[in-house]
């Protein structure tokens, strides 16, 4: 099936408005090439005019229609803000098993707090239900080594709603392992 359906199902000019000048020189740069490209497109223009035209190649062209008729958090198309340069258009979400070296660095648990609410939506519920009530609080103090944050309030986590998950897999979700030191004090394992 054609990809050109796609763009002919939604009108570029119902796309929510985009302020361009907002971005630095730059991005505007690429963002403007990016939304000249859509816009031919839109306007007829086969792909190959659309590439000699604006150095866009058939691939990205494709890539970027497809993020702009995806729709945003706000039930609208993303339209142009998909063709901001960095922009995220969906979120990450995590897909393979959490498996955290015994390093304790926490390496590989991109998503694993993600994963674990999405598992585990009691759990979810109850964190929102949590920070919307306030009896979370992320502080922020001046030091002498710059800013820190603290966040306060989570004396009462461990005792939150009931979920389905056993200790461990609780603590292996939520906590990253410790640092494993070899007997006698020799350093990390």
């Amino acid at each position: 099936m054609s990809r050109r359906w796609r763009l002919q199902d939604v009108d570029p000019a119902s796309w929510p408005a985009f302020d361009e000048s907002a971005l630095p020189k730059g991005l505007r740069d690429i963002f403007s090439a990016r939304r000249r490209a859509v816009e031919l497109y839109a306007a007829g223009r086969t792909v190959g005019e659309v590439e000699a035209l604006t150095r866009i190649n058939r691939r990205q062209l494709y890539r970027m229609l497809d993020r702009c008729i995806a729709p945003h958090e706000d039930g609208r198309p993303n339209g142009w803000r998909a063709l901001t340069p960095y922009a995220h258009v969906s979120r990450y979400r995590r897909t393979a098993r959490v498996a955290i070296p015994s390093d304790g660095t926490g390496r590989g648990a991109a998503g694993a707090f993600g994963q674990l609410l999405q598992t585990q939506p009691t759990l979810a519920t109850w964190i929102a239900d949590r920070v919307r009530d306030k009896e979370f609080a992320l502080e922020q103090r001046s030091t002498d080594d710059g800013l820190r944050t603290r966040l306060r309030g989570l004396k009462h986590l461990h005792s939150g709603p009931s979920t389905s998950m056993t200790s461990r897999e609780y603590a292996m979700a939520v906590v990253l392992p410790r640092p494993q030191y070899r007997e006698g004090g020799g350093g990390r394992a």
